[in-house]
C-alpha cells in the first residue's frame, strides 16, 4: 500500500508546484512599453492654439487608465511619449468641450517602433474664433492674471495653478477658438494672491466668474474689477 501510494503524493507535489508557479506568473504585472504619437492639428488662420487642447487616455497595466495632455507647439503640432497603450484621444476647446474624438477602433495604426501618426486633423469647420478683451475696472492696477474657458459652470474651488492655463497681462487681446453652437459657456478669472510674484511663484488670489453665455452671446470684453 505504501508503494503504490507514493506516485500519487509525488504527482500531487508536482501539480501543487505548477499551480502555484502558475499563480506568481498571473501576478506579475505586464511590462508596458514606450510608445510615441505624434501629428499636427489644421485650425483656422490666426496665431496659436488659442484655447484648443489634444487629451490622450492611456491604459496601464491591470487596465487602469488615465488622461495625459498632449503639448502644442504654436502650429498645432504634437509628437508626445509615454508609457502604456493608446485607447482614445480627443481635441478638446477649453475645459471641456470635445470637437473630435478618435475610439481605440478608430487609432492609426503602430508602425514597428511603435509610433502612432495622426498626421493631419482638420478642425476648422468644427469651431469658430472669438476676439476678448481684457479690460480693468476703475482702480484696478495693470498686471497678469491667469484666465480658463469652461463649457459649465467651473467646479467650486478650481485653481488656475496649472500651465494648460495662460498668464495674460490686464488689457490684452485674447482669441479663442470655440465650438460653432456652443453653449454654457464660462471664463474664470484669477489674479496672483501677491502681484510682485514671478510667473513661476505664481499662487492662487481672488477669483471672478463670468458668464454663461453661448457662441452667438459672447461678450467683446471682460471687465476685471479691483480687488
Amino acid at each position: 500500500m505504501m508503494k503504490s501510494a507514493y506516485p500519487c503524493v509525488i504527482v500531487a507535489v508536482v501539480l501543487n508546484l505548477f499551480a502555484f508557479a502558475c499563480s506568481r506568473t498571473t501576478a506579475v504585472p505586464r511590462a508596458t512599453n514606450l510608445t510615441s504619437v505624434k501629428g499636427r492639428l489644421i485650425l483656422p488662420p490666426g496665431s496659436g492654439t488659442r484655447g484648443i487642447q489634444v487629451i490622450g487616455t492611456i491604459r496601464f497595466d491591470e487596465d487602469e487608465t488615465a488622461d495625459e495632455w498632449l503639448i502644442l507647439d504654436e502650429s498645432g503640432g504634437f509628437n508626445h511619449e509615454f508609457h502604456g497603450e493608446l485607447i482614445g484621444l480627443r481635441v478638446t476647446s477649453g475645459i471641456e468641450a470635445e470637437i473630435i474624438s478618435f475610439a481605440a477602433d478608430k487609432l492609426p495604426v503602430a508602425d514597428r517602433a511603435g509610433q502612432i501618426d495622426f498626421g493631419n486633423i482638420d478642425i476648422r469647420d468644427e469651431v469658430v474664433e472669438h476676439i476678448l478683451r481684457l479690460q480693468m475696472d476703475e482702480g484696478l492696477a495693470s498686471g497678469s492674471i491667469r484666465i480658463g474657458m469652461w463649457f459649465g459652470a467651473p467646479a467650486a474651488g478650481v485653481s488656475l495653478g496649472s500651465r494648460q492655463f495662460p498668464v495674460i497681462e490686464i488689457g490684452s487681446t485674447m482669441r479663442w477658438l470655440i465650438p460653432r453652437d456652443a453653449t454654457d459657456i464660462y471664463f474664470l478669472v484669477e489674479h496672483p494672491s501677491n502681484p510682485r510674484n514671478s510667473v513661476d511663484s505664481w499662487r492662487s488670489g481672488v477669483q471672478q466668474r463670468f458668464g454663461p453665455f453661448n457662441s452667438a452671446s459672447l461678450p467683446e470684453s471682460l471687465i476685471l474689477r479691483s480687488k
